[in-house]
């Protein structure tokens, strides 16, 4: 979930989650420490519901995350 998570803030935004970060091995510890900006911020024009669903998926814990795969592409269904 997270890294699909990643492709769609991608897809949503023109931008990787963490694509401010020069240095590569800064970029593979930014995805354990930061919050990536919302995608919204990047993207005004996105629905907070579709930001909302991306941003619940690159939760750090799991447990933030949604329970399954197939709840997220709802919430992202529902946002559009």
């Amino acid at each position: 979930q997270y890294a699909l998570g990643t492709m769609i803030y991608e897809f949503s935004t023109g931008v990787t989650p963490y694509g401010h970060i020069p240095d590569p091995i800064q970029v593979v510890l930014a995805h354990f420490t930061e919050t990536p900006r919302p995608a919204s911020e990047l993207k005004a024009d996105l629905p907070k519901a579709w930001n909302d669903a991306v941003m619940r998926m690159l939760a750090k814990a799991p447990e933030e995350r949604f329970p399954t795969l197939r709840e997220a592409l709802r919430a992202l269904e529902d946002a559009l």
